[in-house]
């Protein structure tokens, strides 16, 4: 079971253990069910943001393809496919 080891002004630290079959120890679920992609949702789930840089910022989320992207400001940088072949993540090819 995770437990918040500490809560302190900047900091929030998070320890558990990834158990294959079981838990993780942080998950993150969007809900985008009766959202049209695109128009009132991006599938964002992360904004990653400095508040001395206020218009500096990156997004990470997973789009209509279940695949993982990542945005500049509202610029897509990065989108990673969703490998659909069997094998074990990170297992190469």
């Amino acid at each position: 079971m995770p437990t918040v080891a500490a809560v302190t002004q900047g900091e929030t630290i998070i320890v558990s253990q990834d158990v294959v079959g079981g838990s993780l120890p942080l998950q993150i679920t969007g809900e985008t069910a009766n959202q049209k992609m695109g128009s009132n949702t991006w599938g964002r789930l992360i904004r990653v943001k400095n508040t001395g840089t206020p218009n500096q910022f990156w997004d990470i989320g997973i789009d209509q393809n279940g695949n993982l992207f990542f945005n500049a400001g509202d610029k897509r940088v990065l989108t990673l496919p969703f490998p659909n072949q069997p094998g074990n993540v990170g297992e190469q090819s």
